[in-house]
Order: structure tokens, then C-alpha cells, then sequence
């Protein structure tokens, strides 16, 4: 796992390139905290920082060959079959960089597709004159990049962009409603008005002033039924592909179907490894008989992480600001807690990500809700909380969709259960549980992995008929995979219903937090936003057990402006705001 950054275009001598590449590493430090490398010529810079996982000691970036510059980050998990389809190569590491590079050599862009993994990764090809910007098919790997007069820049996080002064900072105001709405930014959208995220299985192809973005990957449903016992035995190859590394490697338990499947099948592989786990004090919340059962049962050392109110306002601020844009999954408290504490003994964890979505987790999937109440699942400010908070010429705004519904992406809005899933696979995927899982965990310099998104699980799941995978009569979802993993799970799990990544914020803001939640909200940034109704505002703190996800993503925004001095330093004038 790496931090990648870099530059190119005109404007910059590259003694200032240098300066600025240095400040890039710095920005990305936390990313890959073990080395840092760069690439500078004329209109040229690439910088790396790194987590050596694969190759410790030749895995070095960035990487050159034959006037090719590559900087990489992520993991690629079929590097053998690559290697073997480079034929005359001679190899000089065993990183999945190199391989990377002689994919792009042999197969050019065509070899994006080839590659099963998770990453983003930037290509300079001096023969063309030409810069590649690819990001994996589901988005497990950030990239973000924006374009001006000079050039282009790139980062793996938006901090790593901050360094090129060049650049013009403004927040985009329908960005932030969208993310009041929905809790997230839909790609390729950043909350900042020049800055895009590259959008999953797509590339950006800049040469000589001219952008082109394409698409190497969209989701192709075909109905080829596989047994679940073919799918058990997909989703154990992909978990002993994900367990190779030369650090130690453990596992995320929530005590749910699929993480205890992870925990199971990489038994086999590893006999013995840590199991971390979050808990609550608030036993409402707690999932440790679960864990606790599926530990013991296969002799397996639990390492239970107990996340507090005082956590939160510990880190609170810090845990914003790894996101650069905001964001407002409360999970994010719990999974940057249970990740500082494993960082301490691996630094490869594997997670259950991916399963809810493609094997049809969430009971939304079970009913016919018209678009605007399928869109009010995500939102933690409904309309009537909406019209209570804001001032009433705020009170009808317009909001990004969480998907481009264009003929290229070959599904209409909402139409049926299956769009919906193919929704939650290319928006809430990638830019809430993806995103929140990345920087919460890189934030520490810990590699996550999720089995589940490798690419011959989910084409089995993409084949299977909607009876297959869900249990209309039980309203359950995941039926292949319960199917499939009926004979390795106790019963206790394989028959639980589904129980979300939930946070007591409602009893904290209530107790512990209500002083600090108060002041923040009342008197802090907002307050000079001259968006909101300090009555509406008071409503909410006086009643934070009914309004406490719309309470989280009003401070995730009051600390996200407080952070990037928007007001301070008048990076943006909006007629929002009040003199």
C-alpha cells in the first residue's frame, strides 16, 4: 500500500517540483510510512510514500523502464497468471508494481482489465507523451486529480494535492448539500468545485493538453447460475489470495455472516491469527456474543476494542480531516479505533466489504419504494428535519445524483431491485463503505483487503437470479452465501438477521457529549454559514436521540470548515454567507 502524488504539465522548474514533491510525501506520510520516493524531469513529477507489504526490500517506487514511470498503490492478487502472460520479461522483484508495468508494456490499456486487485496507480509513457490515471473496478483505492491551465495533478487523497499552490480551492455549495443528503459525495464529485475523484473501473488518459476518461469495467449481469458450493470454493480461493504477505496479517470481526465467513475459510490458510473486534459499553449495541462464539469455536485469539465517547472527542477532528471532503458514515469512529489498535500487531487486515451489496445484504432490496423513498434510506436529514434546521430559502435544494444514468452505465433509475443493487455497487460502495474503510485504516498505515470484491466472486454473484440470491418469503437476504457457507458457520451466525456497524451517537450526545455536541453546533463554523435556524438548531440538541445521524454530519461539516480556514481565508465568497 502506498500514497501516490504527483504533476505534469508546464510552469514549474523542477527544483520547484522537487520542493513541492517533498511536501506531497509529507501530506501522504501516513499512507506509507516506511519510505518515500520520487521522479522528476522537465513537466514531470511522480512521488510515492510506501507500506511494504509484498518485496520488502526491492519494492521500491516509483518504478522506471524503458522511459515508463509508474507509481502504484494497492494490491494485485493474480500476479502470477500475469507474469506468465508476460512472456520474454525478465523480472527483477516479486512486487506487484513490476508486474504493473509489463502488463501496461505488453497489453497497454487493454492490460487494465486484466488486473484482479485493489488499486489506483499513475503511468508516464514519454514515448507518447501521454499520462495514465487508473483507478480498480469497485473503488477500493482512492484517486483524485484536477486539471488547470498548467497541467494536471493527482494525489491519492485530496491533502496530497494541497501542496501545488497553483491550484484554486473552492467548495462546490451543491456539493455539500449532496453530502448533508446522503451522508457522502457520489463520485466524481470531491465537495471542492476543480478537484474530481476518478470514478471506479475507469481511466484518465491525458496527452499533450487533451483528457480523455474511459471506462475498462461496468458490472454485467448474466444469468449463468452457479451451485453455492462453486461460490464457497470462489470465496475460498480469494481469501488465501488475499492472505499473502510478508507482514502479518489479521482479520476484522463484527460477529455478522461475512466476516465470520473471512475468519473461517482464512483459518485454513494462516492456522492462527489476531481477530480484532469493536464493543460497546452500551450493550444495546453489542455484537460480542457473536464474535465471542466463532473465536472459540476455531481456537482463535479476539482482541476486543472498546470505543468510547471519549475516543470520539479525541480523534474526532482528526478522523474528518483524513477524508479531505466531508463525510458522514458514523462508522468511521469505530473502524479508525479498531484500526489504531491493530496497527499495533499486522498491518494486512482482511474485511467482509463487498457481501451486502452483491449478494443482496439490505432489506431495502426487498421493497418496491418509489426513487425519493429509496434515496431517504441513505439520508440522515429527511425533508421535515430538512425544513427545520435550515432557513426557509434553503429549503428546497437540488442534489447530485448518486449515479450517472446514462446509456453507457446500461441501467435506468430505480426501475427494478436489481438497479438498486447496481446502484449501491457503484455509488454507496465506493464513496461511503470503501471510503470510509480506506482512510480510516491508511490513516494508521494499515492495509485492508476484502475477498469478497475480487473479481470471481462477484461475477458469480452478477450471474445469479435475483430467487437465488435473496429469500422473498423471509424477507432475508443473502441467500447463495448462506447457502454456500451453511456447513463451515454455527448455526447462531448463519441464522442472525442483519445488524448494522451501528454507534451509540444518540445516547452520547445525549450524555456525555451533549455539552461538547452543543457548543459546536450552536456556536461553532455553522453559525457563520448563515445557512441554518438557530431554533431548529436547538430543536436538535434538545432531542439528539431522534436527530443523531443529522447531528453527526453537522459537525463532520462544522469541523470540515474549521479545518480548511474556507471562512477565515475567504477561499470561497458565497451569497450564503453573512458579513
Amino acid at each position: 500500500m502506498c500514497g501516490i502524488g504527483g504533476f505534469v504539465g508546464d510552469g514549474f522548474s523542477k527544483e520547484a517540483l522537487a520542493f513541492i514533491l517533498r511536501n506531497v510525501c509529507e501530506k501522504l506520510s501516513h499512507r506509507g510510512p516506511d519510505s518515500m520516493g520520487v521522479f522528476v524531469k522537465t513537466g514531470v513529477a511522480f512521488a510515492s510514500t510506501r507500506l511494504a507489504i509484498r518485496d520488502l526490500e526491492k519494492g521500491q517506487q516509483p518504478l522506471e523502464k524503458e522511459e515508463i514511470v509508474l507509481i502504484f498503490n494497492g494490491e494485485i492478487y493474480n500476479t502470477d497468471d500475469l507474469r506468465n502472460r508476460c512472456k520474454s520479461t525478465c523480472w527483477k522483484t516479486e512486487s506487484d508494481t513490476e508486474v504493473v508495468l509489463e502488463v501496461y508494456r505488453h497489453f497497454g490499456e487493454k492490460g487494465f482489465q486484466m488486473l484482479s486487485g485493489m488499486f489506483s496507480f499513475a503511468i508516464w509513457d514519454e514515448k507518447k507523451s501521454s499520462l495514465y490515471l487508473v483507478r480498480d473496478r469497485w473503488g477500493e483505492k482512492p484517486l483524485y486529480y484536477t486539471e488547470t491551465k498548467e497541467g494536471v495533478a493527482f494525489a491519492s487523497e485530496l491533502g496530497g494535492l494541497t501542496p501545488w499552490q497553483h491550484l484554486n480551492w473552492e467548495w462546490d455549495e451543491k456539493d455539500l448539500w449532496t453530502f448533508l443528503k446522503y451522508s457522502y459525495i457520489p463520485s466524481p464529485f470531491s465537495g471542492w468545485k476543480n478537484v474530481k475523484k476518478l470514478q471506479p473501473g475507469c481511466y484518465l488518459h491525458w496527452e499533450l493538453g487533451s483528457k480523455k476518461l474511459k471506462r475498462y469495467h461496468f458490472p454485467k449481469i448474466s444469468l449463468n447460475q452457479q451451485s453455492p458450493e462453486v461460490l464457497l470454493q470462489t470465496i475460498r480461493q480469494a481469501v488465501h489470495q488475499c492472505a499473502v504477505s510478508d507482514k502479518p496479517v489479521g482479520v476484522f470481526l463484527s460477529g455478522g455472516l461475512d466476516s465470520s465467513t473471512i475468519v473461517t475459510l482464512l483459518k485454513e490458510v494462516k492456522g492462527t491469527f489476531p481477530v480484532y473486534s469493536i464493543d460497546w459499553k452500551e450493550k444495546d449495541f453489542s455484537e460480542s456474543s457473536y464474535q465471542k462464539l466463532l473465536c472459540q469455536s476455531l481456537d482463535l485469539p479476539q482482541k476486543v476494542i472498546y470505543c468510547t465517547s471519549e475516543f470520539m472527542t479525541q480523534y474526532f477532528d482528526y478522523i474528518v480531516s483524513l477524508y479531505g471532503e466531508p463525510f458522514g458514515d458514523e462508522s468511521m469512529i469505530p473502524t479508525h479505533c479498531i484500526a489504531r489498535q491493530a496497527k499495533e500487531e499486522v498491518d494486512v487486515v482482511l474485511t467482509g466489504d463487498g457481501a451486502d451489496e452483491f449478494f443482496h445484504g439490505y432489506e431495502r432490496y426487498f421493497f418496491n419504494h418509489s426513487s425519493a423513498e429509496y434515496t431517504d434510506t441513505f439520508s440522515p436529514i429527511d425533508q421535515s428535519t430538512w425544513e427545520l434546521i435550515f432557513k426557509k430559502e434553503f429549503h428546497h435544494q437540488t442534489f447530485r445524483s448518486q449515479l450517472d444514468y446514462s446509456t453507457e452505465w446500461g441501467i435506468e433509475r430505480d426501475k427494478t431491485l436489481r438497479d438498486r443493487s447496481l446502484r449501491d455497487m457503484l455509488s454507496y460502495l465506493p464513496d461511503d463503505i470503501l471510503m470510509k474503510v480506506d482512510r480510516a485504516t491508511m490513516g494508521v498505515g494499515l492495509e485492508t483487503r476484502a475477498p469478497f470484491l475480487l473479481p470471481e466472486v462477484t461475477a458469480i454473484a452478477l450471474s445469479s437470479s435475483l430467487d437465488q440470491l435473496q429469500d422473498f418469503s423471509k424477507i432475508c437476504g443473502k441467500k447463495l452465501l448462506r447457502d454456500a457457507v451453511n456447513k463451515i458457520l454455527p448455526e447462531t451466525i448463519l441464522l442472525r438477521k442483519k445488524q448494522g456497524f451501528g454507534v451509540p451517537l444518540g445516547k452520547w450526545f445525549q450524555d456525555d457529549l451533549h455539552l461538547w455536541m452543543k457548543e459546536r453546533l450552536m456556536y461553532g463554523a455553522l453559525n457563520q454559514l448563515g445557512w441554518f435556524s438557530k431554533k431548529g438548531l436547538e430543536i436538535l440538541c434538545q432531542f439528539p436521540l431522534r436527530y443523531s445521524r443529522a447531528i453527526f454530519n453537522l459537525l463532520v461539516l462544522e469541523s470540515w470548515i474549521g479545518k480548511n480556514n474556507c471562512l477565515q481565508n475567504n477561499l470561497y465568497k458565497s451569497k450564503f454567507f453573512v458579513n
